[in-house]
């Protein structure tokens, strides 16, 4: 039933956000698409949204936790020098736990944009 539950709140979490190109951060800060990860990753295979990702872990026996970024942020002290928390648009960025570990974060295409370089290398040290 929690299961259930949970795969519910994140449908009305990410479903709006479901017509947005979604990029995954790899771990030297690039922007990688997600077809270029279905290619290098079974369980990014037919994933358009956060939404596909998490049920395809699911189906692969994982336990999948999702976060919006924006309320890790909220429950940090993320303050700038200036003592300002700015934080990104809600839907735009989340984390994903992929049985208790950090594995993924992905984030909206024009969030992506702004913050690393698009990396198209297929080669990537996942």
């Amino acid at each position: 039933m929690q299961g259930l539950l949970f795969s519910v709140l994140l449908f009305f979490a990410v479903s709006a956000q479901g017509t947005e190109e979604w990029f995954s951060i790899e771990r030297h800060g690039g922007c990688v698409p997600m077809s270029t990860m279905a290619e290098l990753i079974e369980e990014f295979q037919g994933v358009q949204t956060p939404d596909d990702l998490a049920e395809n872990y699911r189906h692969s026996g994982h336990d999948v936790l999702v976060q919006d970024y924006r309320d890790l942020l909220m429950n940090e002290d993320s303050t700038d020098s200036t003592g300002t928390l700015e934080l990104p648009p809600e839907g735009t960025r989340y984390i994903f736990y992929i049985d208790g570990n950090i594995r993924w974060i992905l984030f909206e295409k024009s969030q992506c944009e702004n913050i690393f370089p698009y990396v198209s290398d297929k080669t990537l040290p996942l």
